[in-house]
Order: structure tokens, then sequence, then C-alpha cells
């Protein structure tokens, strides 16, 4: 599916449903799987003028695989849209942040001790404990716990070949 495919079926679907909107191709975002096509009142796009602006919705996700039409509000980034849309096929899931995930970059070198000591301090464990969870990320594993981080945290755990992630709510 091409842009201007997408943008279509927007339009046709605001034609039908919503009258007195159009595209405004040039917001519109492209990510591997998808795409986000932003609209506004015509009103506005004609006039320029900031009261008549529609701020009520948000982008219209459209499946590069099928077509279909997710119509998303304006109350989160387009990119949490896109981001859950390219991993989950849904662009209404949001993350948790008040949970992490945890996993370990294969084939990097790193000084056992250090991590075992990072992945206490992050996930609150003792070092018998984060020892196991660090045998279980090299082993492909995960791991979930509560969101306590600090940037510093963040950082550190990325320095070291972790990847940092959030879970995602229905």
């Amino acid at each position: 599916m091409t842009k201007k495919e997408a943008e279509k079926l927007v339009q046709a679907y605001l034609n039908a449903n919503i009258k007195g909107y159009s595209i405004v191709s040039q917001y519109t975002i492209e990510s591997k799987s998808c795409f986000a096509v932003s609209y506004q009142s015509d009103k506005y796009i004609k006039s320029k003028k900031f009261e008549d602006i529609t701020i009520v919705h948000g982008p219209t996700i459209v499946s590069k695989n099928d077509g279909k039409l997710y119509h998303t509000g304006s109350g989160r980034f387009v990119e949490d849209s896109i981001e859950s849309f390219e991993k989950y096929g849904d662009p209404y899931l949001e993350k948790d942040t008040s949970r992490v995930i945890l996993s370990l970059i294969k084939n990097v070198k790193f000084d056992s001790l250090t991590l075992t000591s990072l992945l206490k301090k992050v996930t609150g464990k003792g070092m018998l404990e984060s020892k196991q969870t660090l045998t279980d990320l090299i082993n492909g594993g995960i791991v979930n716990f509560e969101n306590d981080l600090t940037e510093d945290d963040f950082q550190q755990l990325e320095k070291y070949g972790f990847i940092v992630d959030y879970p995602w709510l229905d």
C-alpha cells in the first residue's frame, strides 16, 4: 500500500462519515506496517485560524497489510499508537509504565559481578537472586519487575547491553 492509497481510504471514510474534513498530507507518517493519516477541518485548512482547529481526533492508522482503519484519539502521541501497532497490530494498547521488562542483547561482553550488582540495585533482589536473574537473561529469558528506575538506572542498563521496555495494556 502506498501513502496515496492510505490517504484515499481515510478521505473516503471522512466523506461518508464526517463531512467537512480533509487529509493533511504533509503530516502523514509512514512506518513499516502502517500509515498514520492526519486530517483537519476544511474550515481550518482554508482559514489557518487557531479557533478553527479541531483537536478531538487523532490520526487514523491504516494497516498496510489489509487497509483496515483504526481511528485514534488526540489523548496520546501518534508515535505511541504506531509503536503499539508495529508490535501488536493494535494501536489502542498503552504502555504500563509502572512495570519494566528487561532482556539482554546476545553476544555482549560483560563482567558478571558488575551486571549482578546492577540487577540487585534495580530489581531490589539479593545477590543470589540477581545472579540467577542474570543467568536467566543470558539464556534468553526476560525479567519483569516494578518500575522504580531512575534515569541513571536506565542509562546503566542500556550501557551494559540490556534492553529496557514496558509491557502493554489492553
